[in-house]
Order: C-alpha cells, then structure tokens, then sequence
C-alpha cells in the first residue's frame, strides 16, 4: 500500500496536492496502526476497551442532548449538526462506540455467561448510541449499524446474550427512522425503500386490453390506376426538440447526461472544466438569466432544471450520478486510468465508491489487484481468527465498515487506508516465523 500510493504521488502533475493530506493523514494512520498492533499484539484489548466506556460515559449527556432536541417544539428539524460538530462525524463515530461497547461486554464483563454492572452500562449506552445514528440522517452510518447487527451472530455465536446488542441494533433502525422519528421526517425511512426499489425496478404502466376486431369481408380487386405526376420537393423543416426523459435511467443515460452538459455550457460560456461539474449552481444561478436572453430554449431549460432537481432532492441519485460518470471514465482508459486524482479534479468530489475510484485513476489492473489482495486478506485473516477472540473483533470492525467502502469513501481517505492496510501489515506478521516463535514462548509461560 504505501507503494502503492508513492506511485499516486509520483504520478500528479501538482505533487503539492497530495502532499498536505499525506504528511496530516498520515500521521493519523501510523498512530491508529502502531496502537492496534499493541493492543492485539500485546493482548492490551481491555485497557483500550476500558476507555472507550469512559468516553461514552462522559459523552452520554452530548449524545442525549443530540436525541432528545429533535423532538423540542423549537428545534430545526432539517439541521442534524450538534453545534461545530457535523452529522456525518458525529454518526460514524457514535459507531465506533457502539463497537467497543458491544466488545467490552461481550469480552471481559461477562466471561462465564452472566453479566456484570459494566457490561449492563455497556448494553445502555449502546441504546443510546445506536438511537443517535438513525436520527443523524446519515444513510452510510445507519447501513453500516445494520450491516454489524447481521453480522453479530456470525462472529460471537457462542455468546448468546450478545445477541441483546444486534436486537437493540435493529431496533433502534426501525424505530428512530420511522415510528420514532421527528414529525417532518417521519417518511425518510419509507422514501428510501421506495426510491431504492424505483432504481432498481423501472415501472411499466399496464396496457388496457383491446377488444377482438370483427373479421372484414374480401374486397374485389382494384383497376390499376394511371401514374401520378411527381410532386414538388417539399421545404426542409426545422429540427425538432429531443423527447424528454422519463424515469432516472431516462435521466442519467448517456445520451441525457451529453445534452444537460451541452445546455450547461450554453447557458454559461465562461466554463472552462467538466459543465457536468456545474449542474446544480447552473440550473438555479445562471439558466433562468439564459432562458430570457433566448440562449436556451424552454425545453433545454426543462431538462437541465429536471437533472438538477433530481441530483438534489436524492441522495441515491447523486451516488448514480457519480458513478455512471466514474464507468464512463473507466470505459474510456480501461487497464491504465487516467492517473492520480483525476476524478476529483474532473468533478470536484470523488464517486463515493472505493473500487470505482481506484479503477477511474489507475485502472482495472489495479482495481482487480487490491481486491484480489483484500479477498485473500481477509480470508486468511477468518481462518486464523477461529481461536482469536481479538482476531475476531477486528475482523467485525473492518466488516462492518463495508457498505461504507461501496457508498462514501474515498481511495485517498485515511480511514481507508487505516484498515486495509493494518489487516494486510497484521496477515504479513502472523504468516511469518517470528509471530509463530512468539506464540509458543506465550503458550509456555501461561503453562
């Protein structure tokens, strides 16, 4: 991995850019990893799990607070931030919680089966926890809890109270984000189903059935007529508008996607990179200026304002969006990419997709590379951790970040790079003699 990203710095036309959050996210990822390596190393996990109960104890009243102003007459239901804290942070976070909590009841309170008054503070404090998640309004954090609830009884079978935290888990989903959700976002549960359901599955309208048509009876055949004259060549007309697009495969077709860039561009000259960039700021800015100046018409004005409200008001929609860009991009420099970066200079974010970033930059070698290194990581990584309860907990922590990886993070982030690569760093030292010598020299010493 960290070739890997020396040939990402080595590749950018500005290295500048890349510089800042290497030296920043660096320092971050070298700490995260050396502690890990301690803790499961040195079989430190109950110190560490120790303290992530105080912190939740001490953060509990913030975490309340956070629940409980959702549902005051005064409070702004559509703001989810807790003061200079984003709700995005604050949701992942609160999960990370969730999963010490849950390891240190499962763990160390209750070893032989019964549980203690910590592991019932762990069980209330995840409650609540697991409770600020759906309210957040963060879909990526919300999946990646009911991704770890499904995963719980895999991982801990044997512990047969620790399937209370899955259950809280799915309750918590359920009830935040529908019965138990703020007035005015009662549906947001509802309207995601229904808008993931309407992505996949395009809707047919029924044809009413046509009534059987009488038979006709045979007509006699007709004198051959008499040649016409030729007629006169009739004016060319004037080409007519494109049809509209219906349905969002309608609306992020190739073909509408190059039609709402070509309007973009028209509406706004002085655009000098991708106008796919400039949708939104173009269609509510820019475009009803252009439209009473006649530079688009009313029917490119329609389609541009259609593409932008879509890309708004669904948070699936800009997911397509990016990655329907991120396979055209793939499409047009398939084995190599188009280099570091690229698709975030192209469109000023990157395609909350892991493997479509890596693919876009650097290629569908690489792209096969990584997986392939990830998938025999984590193979070996299961196999070794059947007698390893720390293993195992780590294992559930990368797992449960999965529908992250798919949905929001980026190649670059450091949190990324944080698991991958101490998983790959963790396989590479239990494979090797040192790790085997070690093992036996514990083994001798607890005899």
């Amino acid at each position: 991995f960290g070739l890997f990203y020396l040939l990402a710095f080595l590749s950018l036309e500005h290295p500048a850019k890349f510089l800042v959050p290497a030296v920043t996210d660096g320092c971050s990822m070298v700490a995260c990893c050396s502690a890990l390596l301690i803790v499961i190393l040195e079989k430190r996990a109950e110190e560490l799990l120790r303290c992530g109960r105080v912190y939740a104890v001490i953060t509990a009243p913030i975490i309340l607070y956070y629940c409980i102003r959702f549902y005051l007459p005064s409070a702004d239901y559509y703001s989810n931030n807790l003061g200079v804290l984003s709700y995005m942070p604050l949701a992942y976070c609160s999960l990370t919680i969730c999963i010490l909590l849950f390891l240190d009841a499962t763990l160390f309170p209750c070893p032989r089966g019964k549980w203690g008054a910590a592991a019932w503070v762990d069980f209330f404090l995840f409650v609540l926890y697991a409770a600020a998640i759906p309210l957040s309004g963060t879909r990526g954090a919300a999946l990646c809890l009911l991704f770890f609830s499904l995963l719980l009884p895999f991982f801990f079978w044997k512990e047969k109270k620790a399937l209370c935290f899955p259950a809280a888990a799915l309750c918590a989903i359920l009830l935040f984000s529908t019965v138990l959700a703020p007035a005015q976002n009662s549906n947001r549960m509802t309207s995601a189903v229904e808008e993931t359901v309407s992505t996949i599955v395009k809707p047919t309208e029924p044809t009413e059935p046509t009534e059987p048509t009488e038979p006709t009876e045979p007509t006699e055949p007709t004198e051959p007529t008499e040649p016409t004259e030729p007629t006169e060549p009739t004016e060319p007309t004037e080409p007519t508008e494109p049809e509209k697009p219906s349905g969002i495969w309608g609306l992020l077709s190739y073909e509408n996607m190059d039609a709402v860039a070509e309007i973009v561009q028209k509406a706004d000259p002085s655009i000098s990179d991708n106008p796919l960039n400039h949708i939104s700021e173009t269609a509510y800015g820019i475009a009803p200026l252009a439209l009473e100046r006649g530079d688009i018409t009313e029917a490119e004005y329609a389609r541009l304002m259609d593409m932008a409200e879509y890309l708004t008001r669904s948070s699936w929609g800009g997911r397509l969006f990016l990655w329907i860009c991120a396979v055209r991009a793939i499409q047009a420099a398939p084995l190599t990419g188009h280099g570091a970066l690229y698709y975030q200079d192209q469109y000023g974010t990157y395609p909350h997709n892991y493997f479509l970033e890596i693919a876009t930059d650097f290629g569908l070698i690489a792209m096969c590379a990584v997986l392939a290194l990830g998938l025999y990581t984590f193979i070996q990584l299961i196999r070794r951790s059947q007698n390893d309860m720390l293993l195992k907990a780590w294992l559930l922590y990368v797992f449960t970040s999965l529908p992250c990886y798919m949905l929001s993070t980026s190649m670059y982030a450091a949190s990324a790079f944080d698991q991958m690569g101490f998983c790959v760093v963790l396989l590479i030292y239990l494979k090797s003699p040192r790790s085997a010598g070690r093992e036996t020299a514990h083994a001798l010493k607890n005899a």
